[in-house]
């Protein structure tokens, strides 16, 4: 996904804010986020057949290093450091 639709998307469906608190951070109306997450879905249902298997090709290591620092911010519950690699 592009940066804003995933940073949306991890903002709102995986950490549960609001379209608005998103909008806030994020920079942006409220319908911008909103259209930004419908995308981010489509998306999201895309890449993944009826079979239940993935059409994501395996990360690269510049994608590894960025999920690894998702993963530290997030077990460090540093949410400064999650919002600074969301907003990056």
């Amino acid at each position: 996904l592009p940066p804003r639709q995933r940073a949306a998307l991890l903002l709102c469906d995986v950490l549960g804010w609001g379209v608005a608190e998103a909008a806030t951070l994020l920079g942006g109306s409220t319908a911008s986020i909103n259209s930004v997450l419908q995308r981010a879905r489509a998306t999201m249902a895309k890449s993944h057949r009826d079979d239940g298997s993935s059409t994501v090709s395996t990360p690269g290591p510049a994608q590894q290093e960025l999920l690894k620092r998702y993963l530290n911010a997030w077990e460090e519950l540093d949410i400064d450091k999650f919002v600074a690699l969301l907003k990056e």
